[in-house]
């Protein structure tokens, strides 16, 4: 079983460029959370008011995959942090800082500037499906008591077949005082 930092805080000290990466999201995807019991990113993230520059992430595996710096967050906090120039594209569950989530997590602070976040659609059985939950923070939020506050899209992107929003695609959490332009 791999560490959640549950409990834990992780703080950005400095500015990263990913140029020539392709970045393998944090908490990973959803098909491999059900297969090992991890669920995700489970502490704080605090970039500390950091800019991660040139974010690549392309999954072209199972349906469930999540495309995002963090793929699954389980009542985590991610906070202070930039993404510029994303380049992140997926089948399902692609944002700039998460795919998929667990139990209300809370986002502060988050910002992405710049960049394309796409998930196509597949013909499956004579009809289209997938190429969805498409956000600008997030892909898709599950939890009714975490909160998005003062995070911001800016000169993104987005591409989806359907759920797809500037801040997040798909919610049943709480956005508040975010900004898309």
């Amino acid at each position: 079983m791999k560490d959640n930092y549950a409990g834990k805080t992780v703080l950005l000290t400095a500015n990263l460029d990913l140029s020539g990466e392709n970045w393998i999201p944090i908490g990973l995807s959803s098909n491999h959370n059900k297969n090992t019991g991890y669920w995700g990113f489970q502490g704080t993230f605090d970039g500390q008011n950091h800019t991660i520059s040139n974010l690549t992430i392309n999954v072209n595996g199972a349906d469930n995959d999540c495309a995002a710096f963090f793929g699954s967050l389980n009542n985590a906090t991610i906070k202070n942090l930039t993404l510029k120039d994303v380049n992140i594209r997926s089948k399902h569950y692609a944002a700039g800082f998460m795919g998929n989530s667990f139990n209300s997590p809370r986002f502060e602070n988050c910002h992405v500037i710049g960049g394309t976040i796409i998930s196509t659609a597949e013909l499956i059985n004579d009809g289209y499906d997938n190429g969805d939950k498409v956000g600008g923070i997030v892909g898709r939020y599950q939890g009714n008591s975490g909160c998005i506050t003062n995070c911001s899209v800016e000169n993104v992107t987005l591409s989806g077949y359907r759920d797809l929003g500037g801040i997040v695609g798909m919610s049943d959490g709480t956005v508040d005082h975010c900004t898309v332009k």
